[in-house]
C-alpha cells in the first residue's frame, strides 16, 4: 500500500508532550523494523518544516521514506473557519496520491495542526486508519468541553475516528472507551499498546545526583502537569496525611510546569499542616536526562492521575527501577501490572494509606519493584510496531475486498438530509434518533434539519446542523428523511415533505394525536362524522392521513407487520413503495447496521436492541384510547390474582 503518515503530532506543541512521544516512538520502531520504506511522511511546514530533528531522524533509520510538505493556515485564531475549509482543500489533494491514510493524532491535541473532520472530505478510494490516544474530554465534560464552541468543535473532530477504516489504540481501555462512549464495532479497534524509549533504564543514580534541584534525603517523586486530572492537589493533601515520622524523613519532589505563585499557595497550605516548605519542590519543566536521574533516585513513585489514556511515567519509573503506586481507574492497573500497588485516586486517604504501607514494608516494595519491571517487558516499540503494522495490512486487505478494489468509489457516499426530533425533545424517537445517527454517520453524510424553538443536548448531534435550503438547491442531498410519529414534534416536516418529497420512515400508524399544520384540514371531514374519541373516527383519520402521505413521499418505511400490511393495502392505489423494516429477534439482538433500500436510491439505517428475557410493561406517552391503558391494567389485575404466591403491584 502507498501509505501517507501524518507527522503533525510530533511538530507541534505535542511533540514533547505523551502523544508527541508515542507518535514518535511508534514510527522510529516502524523505520527500525523496515515498515516505511514505502510510506510518506506528511509534514506541515508552518510548524516546523523539513528540516525538523525529529524528521531527520526518521529519515536516518529509513532513507527510503519520502516526505511531503504544505503549509496549512492556523485553526486557533478568528479565521478558524475559513481556513479549515482551504485547509480541507490542501489536504485532500495531497491524500488523492495515495492508497491509505494513517492519522497519528487524530482529534488534533496540538491544536495548531490540522487534520480533516471526517474521512469523508478525503478521497473515496483511501483507507484511513488513525491511533487514539483517549477521550478524556468525554469523561470530564465540565472541565474540558466548557463552551459550546469548544464542545462542538471536539464532537466536529470525533467524526474523523468515527469514520476511519481501522483504528489502532495505545491502550485496552482505550479501546473499550471507543466502543462504549462512541458505539464503534470493536472489530474495528486493535490494541496496539505503547513502549518506552531505551534511554528510560537503571542508571544507579542516587540523591547526590539531583542534590541541584534542592533535594536534601530521601524523596517520593510525581511527574505531571498542574491540570485537574493530573490530580497534583490529592497527592498533595494524601502526603498531609501521612503519619509524622514519615513526612519528616522524606521530601515530595513534583515534576511539573507551574508558576511560582502556584507554588506558594501549595507550600503555605502544606505548612498549615505540619509539612515543612523546604520538603516541597517543584522542578518545574525538566529535560529528559534530569527526569531519568530522578526516577533513579526516587525511594517511590506515585501517579495519583484520575484518567489515562496509557500512563506513560508509570512504564518509564518501572523501567529506572523505582516502584510505583498509581490510581486504580482507567489505563493504569494495565500498565502497572500489580494490583496491590493500586489506590483509589479520589481519596487522598487511599493514597496516603498506600504509601504509609509501602514505605513500612520495604520487603513488600523490593519485591514489588520485581514484579513490575517484569510486567513492563512486554511493552516494547517494537512490538507496538508489529502489532500496528499487521492491523494496517489487515485493515487494508479487508477495504479492498469489501469495495472491489477501490472501483466503486467514484461516486460519493450519499448525502442525506435527515429530518427528526432530538432530546431534549419528549418523545421515544427523539432517543431513537439520538442513538441511531452515529451509527449511520459511518456510511453516510448526514445533515440534521430540526425544529426552530430548542437546542440539542448531545455535542456530537448539535454539530452536525445544516441549512437545509441552501445546500438543498445546490443539489447536495440524494435524499430527505422524515421521522414521522404520532406527536406534535413532527408538525415541522410537513412543508419540507410537501416541497421536496422524500422517504418518511413511520414510526407509528395510529396518528390520531398528531395535528396536521395545512390550514385546511384534511381530517375536517372525518371529525365532522364521527365522534372524535371514536375508532371509527380515528381509522378514518389514520386512512386519510396514510394517503395524505403516500401522496406526497417517495416510499415509506415500517416498523411492524400491522403497518406495513395497511400501507400495502392502500399503496395499491398510489405509486409509492413501501418497504417493511423487521428483524430476526437475533439480528435485533446485536447492535447492527441493516441496509434498507431507500425507494429508488440507497440509505442505510441502524438500531440498537437488547434482547431480554424478562419483560416489564410499561408506557411513556400521552393518554390515549389507542394505547390500552384501562385494558391491559384490568388484564394484568386479573393475571396476578390468579398466581399462588404473594405479589404486589
Amino acid at each position: 500500500m502507498k501509505l501517507l503518515i501524518d507527522f503533525q503530532a510530533c511538530q507541534a506543541e505535542t511533540r514533547t508532550r505523551g502523544i508527541g512521544r508515542y507518535a514518535f516512538g511508534l514510527l522510529k520502531a516502524l523505520a527500525k523494523l523496515g515498515k516505511l520504506g514505502e510510506a510518506t511522511l506528511h509534514v506541515n511546514t508552518a510548524l516546523t518544516g523539513t528540516n525538523d530533528p525529529l524528521l531527520r531522524e526518521i529519515l536516518a533509520m529509513s532513507p527510503q521514506t519520502q516526505v511531503v510538505g504544505e503549509k496549512y493556515f492556523p485553526m486557533d485564531g478568528p479565521d478558524r473557519e475559513k481556513n479549515r475549509e482551504i485547509n480541507i482543500v490542501k489536504f485532500s489533494n495531497i491524500a488523492s496520491d495515495y492508497e491509505g491514510m494513517l492519522f497519528l493524532d487524530p482529534m488534533e491535541a496540538g491544536h495548531t495542526n490540522f487534520t480533516p473532520d471526517s474521512k469523508n472530505l478525503l478521497p473515496r478510494s483511501i483507507w484511513c486508519g488513525a491511533v487514539i490516544h483517549d477521550f478524556i474530554p468525554l469523561i470530564f465534560r465540565e472541565l474540558y468541553l466548557p463552551h459550546p464552541e469548544i464542545s462542538q468543535n471536539y464532537h466536529r473532530k470525533l467524526q474523523l475516528i468515527r469514520t476511519c477504516d481501522c483504528l489502532l489504540s495505545n491502550s485496552e481501555h482505550t479501546r473499550k472507551d471507543a466502543i462504549n462512549l462512541l458505539n464503534i464495532s470493536p472489530s474495528k479497534i486493535v490494541n496496539i499498546s505503547g513502549g518506552v524509549d531505551p534511554m528510560f533504564k537503571n542508571t544507579g543514580c542516587s540523591i547526590s545526583d539531583v542534590q541541584f534541584l534542592g533535594i536534601e534525603k530521601s524523596f517520593i517523586l510525581c511527574v505531571g502537569t498542574m491540570e485537574f486530572r493530573k490530580n497534583v492537589s490529592g497527592a498533595m493533601r494524601a502526603f498531609a496525611l501521612l503519619p509524622v515520622d514519615l513526612k519528616k524523613r522524606f521530601q515530595w519532589v513534583f515534576v511539573c510546569e507551574s508558576n511560582s505563585s502556584m507554588e506558594q499557595q501549595i507550600k503555605t497550605a502544606a505548612f498549615k499542616k505540619g509539612i515543612s516548605e523546604k520538603d516541597i519542590i517543584f522542578t518545574g519543566f525538566i529535560n529528559d536526562d534530569a527526569l531519568i536521574q530522578l526516577y533513579n533516585a526516587a525511594t517511590l513513585f506515585i501517579f495519583p492521575s484520575l484518567y489515562e489514556g496509557l500512563g506513560f511515567p508509570i512504564l518509564e519509573a518501572i523501567r529506572c527501577g523505582v516502584p510505583v503506586l498509581a490510581g486504580n481507574n482507567s489505563s493504569q492497573p494495565e500498565a502497572l501490572g500489580t494490583e496491590d500497588a493500586l489506590f483509589d485516586a479520589g481519596s487522598p486517604q487511599s493514597i496516603a494509606d498506600k504509601i504509609e504501607y509501602a514505605l513500612n514494608n520495604p520487603d513488600w516494595l523490593k519485591e514489588l519493584q520485581i514484579r513490575q519491571s517484569r510486567h513492563a517487558e512486554i511493552f516494547t516499540w517494537e512490538r507496538s510496531a508489529e502489532a500496528a503494522w499487521s492491523a494496517i495490512e489487515a485493515g487494508y486487505t479487508i477495504f479492498k475486498e469489501e469495495n472491489h478494489q477501490a472501483k466503486i468509489y467514484c461516486f460519493s457516499r450519499p448525502q442525506i438530509a435527515w429530518f427528526t426530533p432530538l432530546p431534549p425533545q419528549k418523545t421515544g424517537i427523539a432517543s431513537y434518533n439520538a442513538s441511531l445517527l452515529p451509527h449511520l454517520a459511518q456510511d453516510f453524510d448526514i445533515d440534521l434539519i430540526i425544529d426552530d424553538g430548542y437546542s440539542v443536548e448531545d455535542e456530537y448531534l448539535s454539530a452536525n446542523y445544516s441549512e437545509f435550503e441552501t445546500r438543498y438547491h445546490s443539489g447536495a442531498y440524494d435524499q430527505c428523511v422524515y421521522h414521522i410519529g404520532n406527536s406534535p414534534f413532527h408538525k415541522y416536516m410537513f412543508p419540507y415533505i410537501e416541497k421536496y418529497g422524500g422517504a418518511v420512515v413511520l414510526h407509528e400508524v395510529y396518528l390520531d394525536h398528531f395535528i396536521v399544520h395545512d390550514p385546511a384540514d384534511i381530517f375536517a371531514r372525518q371529525q365532522a362524522l364521527f365522534s372524535v374519541n371514536s375508532k371509527v373516527y380515528a381509522d378514518s383519520r389514520t386512512t386519510e392521513f396514510l394517503n395524505y402521505m403516500l401522496n406526497l413521499s417517495d416510499g415509506i418505511l415500517a416498523h411492524s407487520k400491522h403497518a406495513y400490511a395497511m400501507l400495502q393495502e392502500l399503496s395499491a392505489r398510489h405509486s409509492c413503495p413501501v418497504k417493511e423494516a423487521l428483524a430476526s429477534s437475533e439480528e435485533l439482538r446485536k447492535t447492527t447496521l441493516t441496509h434498507a433500500h431507500n425507494l429508488g436510491g440507497c440509505f442505510h439505517w441502524a438500531e440498537c436492541v437488547e434482547d431480554y428475557r424478562d419483560f416489564i410493561y410499561k408506557s411513556i406517552e400521552y393518554k390515549r384510547r389507542v394505547k390500552r391503558y384501562a385494558e391491559t391494567i384490568e388484564t394484568m389485575g386479573k393475571a396476578i390474582e390468579s398466581l399462588t404466591e404473594p405479589f404486589s403491584y
